[in-house]
């Protein structure tokens, strides 16, 4: 029998208390089905409406344990994404970020992977005609509270940013290490995404 892995509901509500002061309450929810998550981890996407942006962000995937034997760690993992303001979560064609993260969260359940910092995962389905094709876990930008939330002293809960990056940047990564690639979005101005920016690199 396939092990299901899924908040309590107290840990549910930490969580959820988490998120709501650290990132903003949740506007909506969209829930996904079992035949969309394709993985027997219990989670759903907020999305978080602010002034200028929305963030889009999993509730659930850090019920996750990896069962890998060398990952000894109490970290989970939640992600998310700054996508423009005017994101339609109901447009054909601006659904990629909510496919991306299912594929980000079925790679780490697949690949007994503890999502990470720096990590980059590559996207199969190319976003329309961008060359953005893959994207990079990076520490929050809020507050440093917001960056993980302690559950009753059993395990913590990290926040990931997602950053999408070029086939360029993705190239120079792999020649320079990630952590080169990372100063080039330091400046906090790059975050939200937009598959129309040039390359930094």
């Amino acid at each position: 029998m396939v092990k299901r892995f899924a908040y309590s509901a107290k840990e549910k509500q930490i969580i959820h208390d988490h998120i709501s002061k650290e990132y903003g309450p949740a506007t909506k929810i969209i829930y996904l089905s079992e035949n969309q998550r394709e993985v027997p981890i219990e989670y759903d996407l907020l999305v978080i409406y602010k002034k200028d942006m929305v963030i889009l962000m999993t509730f659930g995937l850090g019920s996750f344990v990896s069962h890998n034997h060398d990952e000894h760690t109490n970290e989970r993992t939640e992600i998310f994404m700054e996508l423009q303001a005017d994101w339609d979560c109901n447009d054909p064609k601006q659904i990629w970020p909510i496919h991306f993260i299912i594929s980000i969260a079925k790679y780490s359940y697949y690949n007994h992977l503890t999502l990470k910092w720096q990590q980059i995962f590559v996207n199969n389905d190319y976003f329309n005609e961008s060359n953005k094709i893959a994207g990079v876990l990076d520490l929050s930008w809020y507050d440093n509270n917001s960056l993980a939330c302690n559950v009753d002293n059993e395990f913590s809960v990290s926040f990931y940013q997602i950053m999408i990056i070029t086939d360029t940047e993705l190239l120079f990564s792999h020649k320079n290490g990630v952590h080169k690639l990372m100063d080039y979005f330091d400046d906090g101005k790059t975050r939200i995404v937009n598959l129309d920016r040039k390359s930094l690199i």
